[in-house]
């Protein structure tokens, strides 16, 4: 069921269509940056660190990323299932295996095909900086610090999320934050995968559902100003956000891992309510840490 599963994202042409514009925007901005750099002084050139388009502020594209990304990462394969209800393939896939078989391998190739479309452009725009762009730099400009540059991280280090291995590693902390974003992008097509099996009549709501609800989450911000509640705040190597806190970051991918997890049996009675329980659960752990940071901070 696995095999026959990869070999359906393979040939969707939703994923073919989403892999190819992640990879023309990687080459867009990388021969943007190239152009940029080209004929200028080499004491001017940014190193291939500061260049990559995991990190915040890199390039002018990443201002419309964490708006992009959640349909880019549930395009590929998260509406499967609606789609095999809409053809009417579900009785013929269920009877050559078990609905838990076929409810597993879909489960696996929405993670893998969401993880596949964001590491892989991700990446080669990674090596592609580190082939056409200097290791190290002394251009400082901005956020754009180096690693031989740490008396000048003071502005930073506040809101900057593991900033010894920023300073110290600046590659591995962008290699770092791409597996992040990866799995974050995986559990979230895992999320819309389970509520596809609610809303299987609308294909349309299914795939907006991640992007609705980054937006709405962007909104709420604005009601937290001591927190940043912004998910791919927490995604992007040295976003600067001086309310970041990592307790959230753990609480973020908990509840995403949760509630991914929620829908096992997503068509019982029993687990309908097995998921809102799970939505109440998170969001009751995240208003108590939310609480209890504000009245360690002396705010309450």
């Amino acid at each position: 069921m696995i095999r026959a599963q990869m070999k359906l994202l393979f040939k969707r042409k939703e994923f073919q269509v989403t892999f190819a514009g992640m990879m023309l925007l990687i080459a867009y901005v990388f021969l943007s940056q190239c152009y940029t750099a080209f004929g200028t002084d080499a004491t001017y050139y940014l190193s291939a660190d500061k260049l990559f388009i995991g990190r915040a502020n890199a390039h002018d594209i990443n201002i419309i990323l964490p708006f992009l990304l959640p349909l880019v990462c549930v395009l590929p394969f998260a509406d499967s299932y609606v789609t095999d209800k809409q053809q009417y393939c579900l009785p013929s896939l269920l009877s050559r295996s078990t609905p838990k078989k076929y409810y597993w391998a879909k489960l696996k190739m929405v993670a893998f095909s969401a993880a596949f479309v964001i590491f892989i452009p991700f990446f080669i725009h990674f090596i592609l900086s580190l082939i056409a762009f200097p290791l190290h730099s002394t251009n400082y400009s901005w956020n754009a610090l180096s690693t031989d540059q740490s008396p000048y991280y003071g502005s930073y280090m506040e809101g900057a999320l593991f900033p010894y291995l920023f300073v110290h590693c600046p590659y591995l902390y962008n290699f770092l934050f791409l597996c992040l974003l990866t799995l974050f992008c995986a559990l979230t097509a895992v999320l819309v995968f389970q509520v596809s099996f609610f809303i299987s009549k609308n294909r349309i709501l299914v795939l907006a559902f991640a992007f609705l609800l980054n937006n709405l989450i962007y909104i709420l911000a604005g009601l937290f100003s001591d927190l940043d509640i912004r998910p791919y705040a927490y995604l992007f190597s040295l976003d600067t956000s001086p309310t970041k806190r990592l307790w959230f970051l753990m609480l973020l991918f908990a509840a995403r891992s949760r509630l991914s997890y929620a829908g096992m049996y997503p068509k019982t009675t029993r687990n309908r309510g097995a998921v809102i329980c799970v939505i109440c659960e998170s969001t009751a752990n995240g208003c108590f840490l939310w609480y209890r940071s504000r009245q360690s901070a002396g705010c309450l």
